[in-house]
């Protein structure tokens, strides 16, 4: 057998000592650079702050969580979590951040991806027609049927495989048909004379992760998407305009740059 002396235990316990030294400085590494992203994205968000506080068990479980990421767009997203959890608390539950915690880079990429797409808590299809063969609108777009099937099975999208869903959307005006509506960084404004009128569309909704997750990617609109989707409207009889949007409270925007399609 191998003789365990004094000298051989000491050599063992410094280079135990060392691991454990190297590992707690990778974790604090990995928090720094999380909380950074998350002060980057503070500076850049303009919307109104809630005064409520971040709860301990959250701060806990992200601080474990994201000290557990070794790569720069794990990282990024972690500060996001954090910077969408400070501006509104209980944005992110504690089940979302275990989901976030097993998401591999791909499967973030892809998420973010279709997020690009969402209309409010929907992906939306402006053809009216509602079919089980996606591949028309999607591809365009680069996102597969096999795609749409990950997402319903990582629980971000419903409908994939069942029967059609429909995303309804009622006046907020008596007089006439007026409704905005929120796509991302861009808001569609909906109008038409009958007050009476509900606009629906086919759609494969978010899940209440996916709403969560979608908050989080802060992706862009497609405008390419949007446009189409404004088109279809406009063959119902619709006017539709696409504007900037910058919110003033919880129930308020105020559109700029606004175009007409």
């Amino acid at each position: 057998g191998v003789e365990v002396t004094q000298d051989n235990h000491t050599k063992i316990v410094e280079r135990l000592t060392k691991d454990e030294v190297c590992e707690r400085l990778r974790k604090e590494i990995s928090i720094s650079k999380a909380i950074a992203y998350a002060e980057e994205t503070l500076l850049e968000d303009e919307s109104p702050t809630t005064e409520k506080s971040v709860s301990d068990d959250w701060l806990l479980r992200w601080r474990d969580y994201a000290s557990n990421v070794g790569s720069d767009e794990m990282q990024n997203l972690w500060g996001r979590v954090l910077a969408g959890e400070s501006k509104a608390p209980g944005s992110f539950s504690l089940r979302t951040l275990d989901f976030i915690r097993n998401l591999s880079i791909s499967e973030a990429q892809l998420i973010e991806k279709v997020c690009h797409l969402c209309i409010e808590d929907s992906i939306v299809f402006p053809a009216f027609t509602y079919t089980r063969n996606y591949n028309s609108l999607l591809e365009k777009y680069d996102i597969s049927l096999k795609d749409l099937i990950t997402l319903s099975s990582l629980g971000i999208i419903s409908g994939v495989e069942g029967q059609p869903l429909t995303s309804f959307w009622e006046s907020h005006s008596q007089d006439f048909f007026s409704r905005n509506i929120y796509c991302n960084n861009k808001l569609f404004m909906v109008t038409h004379t009958s007050p009476h009128l509900r606009l629906e569309m086919p759609s494969l909704p978010l899940t209440p992760l996916g709403r969560e997750l979608r908050i989080l990617a802060k992706a862009p609109a497609n405008i390419d998407y949007l446009t189409e989707v404004g088109r279809a409207l406009k063959s119902r009889g619709f006017q539709v305009k696409i504007a900037d949007y910058t919110v003033i409270s919880d129930t308020q925007a105020l559109p700029a740059n606004i175009v007409e399609i």
